[in-house]
C-alpha cells in the first residue's frame, strides 16, 4: 500500500499545485489596476424664439403710428448671459419700427441667466412695437424683415 500512499499523495498535491494556480491566477485578476481615458465636448445649443412670428400693423394712414403690439423674446437650452441686437430692413420699418419707443434698428436687450436648480433659465423678455409711418408714403402694403442677433453678453 505503500505505493497506493504515494499515488494518493501525488494526487493531493497536484490538485492543491492547481488549486493554487486557480487562486493565483483570480486573485491576480482582482488586484490588477485598470485605468480608462475620458473626453467630452461641451456645446453650445441655444434656442431663442420670437413671437408672434408675424406683425401685423393692419392699416395705417401717413402722418400716424400704429397701435402698439406685444412681442416676445424667450431663450432655452443655454449656460450663458445673451445679448441680442436688432436690424430692421424696409421701408418704412427701417426707420419707423419702434421697441418700446426706441428704434428698432437702433435696439438691444440683454437676457441674462438665471440659475434655477442648477440650470440656467430666461426671463421672457416682452417689448412694444409700434409703426410710425411718414407724411406723404404713398398707399400700398410694405413688407419688411427684423433680425434678432443673439451673442453672448461678455
Amino acid at each position: 500500500m505503500k505505493g497506493g500512499k504515494e499515488v494518493n499523495m501525488k494526487n493531493t498535491l497536484l490538485v492543491l499545485a492547481l488549486a493554487f494556480g486557480i487562486f493565483v491566477f483570480c486573485a491576480s485578476g482582482v488586484f490588477a489596476d485598470q485605468s480608462q481615458n475620458t473626453t467630452t465636448n461641451v456645446t453650445q445649443y441655444i434656442s431663442f424664439q420670437i413671437s408672434p412670428s408675424l406683425l401685423d400693423f393692419g392699416s395705417i394712414q401717413p402722418g400716424q403710428t400704429s397701435s402698439p403690439l406685444g412681442v416676445s423674446a424667450d431663450a432655452t437650452h443655454s449656460n450663458i448671459n445673451l445679448s441680442i441686437t436688432v436690424a430692421v430692413s424696409g421701408f418704412p420699418f427701417q426707420t419707423g419700427l419702434y421697441f418700446d419707443d426706441v428704434l428698432a434698428n437702433t435696439h438691444s436687450f440683454k437676457m441674462p441667466c438665471v440659475i434655477n436648480n442648477s440650470i440656467c433659465t430666461y426671463n421672457t423678455v416682452r417689448l412694444s412695437a409700434t409703426l410710425a409711418i411718414p407724411q406723404g408714403t404713398p398707399a400700398q402694403q410694405f413688407n419688411g424683415v427684423i433680425t434678432y442677433t443673439v451673442e453672448e453678453d461678455m
